[in-house]
């Protein structure tokens, strides 16, 4: 099964010798004319989520960076950027393998394999794995089958430990991507609260795992201040080049990748990622969009999580009705007015497109 570490070390196929056998070919070779070579180690890329007990995820690959071309990697993989991981089928993405003079360059070479690595669209144990092969005692080859169970909260940390640093990270890319597309478009539409002689302000209601967080971005000559729920936090040394950012955060030195996903933004920091939603006002319309005739539409594609009504249910202004999970993020669809269910096209499981009607309002004295 695991073939491709045999190959690394020996140099030869695995999967083509098998195939000449069966084809009633001989071995071209005997066993003492075999030699192993260097050290190689292999990890298994999984869609699947650490902190939930690894369950499988599925979803589309809206974004999938392997380093096939890097120096001592070897990537296998039956998937692209833009196939689905559905829930019929294993959920393994590839398997990324290394080799090295020795088992330090294995494990230096697949760390930076993965840390190279990108998924957007289902959840990835792309940091699981590397925390497990930077492990002191991983390293020292200190490992049996009680490894991962007396190291979890190493292994799978707490994303409350890095929600500030996210969601300064994802304010200061999305200020950069906002400044450059209004000044290259002209666009009267600018979001930036711009006041005489006041810093400027950039602001954003950012949702992560399911929590919305108001975070104010000013500008001014002394620099960069962001403020998140009103609390403000340092943010000094940026540096953005296309989806690198680089900056000082309450007094750490930080280097992430954040770029766009739709109406989300996703902020990469070594080897762990967070989908960031960027709710501004646009966004929260297309959410709480109604079509003509008081008919609720899906805002964007994704899988129906949950309904709250039924044909013939009251319901009043901003009542939950739906709920849609599209890019690893739960969209809450809400009555704009005081109504009544005529109909509910949708039901729990279902996979909507852009535009699929469905919930039916009315006003609450039509029949």
């Amino acid at each position: 099964v695991e073939h491709p570490v045999t190959e690394l070390i020996t140099g030869l196929d695995l999967v083509e010798l098998q195939l000449r056998v069966a084809s009633g070919e001989a071995l071209p070779f005997q066993q003492q004319d075999l030699r192993i070579h260097g050290h190689a180690m292999e990890v298994r890329l999984y869609a699947e989520n650490p902190r939930k007990n690894f369950l499988p995820s599925s979803g589309r690959l809206a974004r999938l960076r392997l380093p096939d071309d890097a120096e001592g990697i070897r990537v296998d993989t039956g998937v692209r950027e833009g196939d689905t991981v559905s829930t019929f089928y294993d959920a393994m993405i590839a398997k990324v393998i290394s080799h090295g003079a020795d088992r330090t360059q294995a494990i230096d070479r697949l760390i930076g394999a993965l840390r190279a690595s990108d998924i957007v669209g289902v959840d990835d144990n792309i940091g699981f794995l590397t925390r497990i092969l930077d492990h002191q005692e991983f390293r020292a080859g200190a490992v049996d089958t009680s490894f991962i169970e007396r190291h979890y909260n190493e292994l799978v940390p707490s994303q409350d430990d890095e929600l500030q640093t996210t969601l300064a990270l994802a304010a200061v890319a999305r200020a950069h991507h906002d400044r450059l597309r209004d000044s290259q478009t002209g666009s009267a539409k600018v979001r930036d609260g711009f006041r005489l002689n006041q810093p400027r302000t950039f602001r954003y209601r950012l949702s992560v795992d399911g929590g919305v967080h108001d975070v104010d971005l000013q500008e001014s000559a002394a620099g960069v201040k962001v403020l998140i729920g009103g609390k403000p936090i340092d943010v000094d040394a940026v540096q953005l080049a296309d989806e690198r950012v680089q900056a000082r955060v309450a007094g750490s030195d930080v280097a992430a990748r954040a770029y766009s996903a739709g109406e989300a933004w996703v902020v990469r920091k070594g080897d762990a990622s967070q989908v960031v939603g960027a709710v501004d006002e646009h966004a929260r319309a297309a959410a709480l969009h109604v079509a003509a005739g008081g008919t609720i539409v899906a805002p964007l594609p994704g899988s129906v999580l949950s309904v709250s009504v039924k044909a013939g249910d009251l319901v009043t202004a901003g009542a939950a009705l739906m709920v849609i999970e599209a890019m690893k993020m739960e969209h809450t669809l809400r009555a704009q007015a005081d109504g009544r269910v005529v109909s509910v096209r949708a039901k729990v499981g279902d996979r909507v497109k852009d535009g699929d009607e469905l919930i039916v309002l009315a006003a609450a004295d039509q029949q």
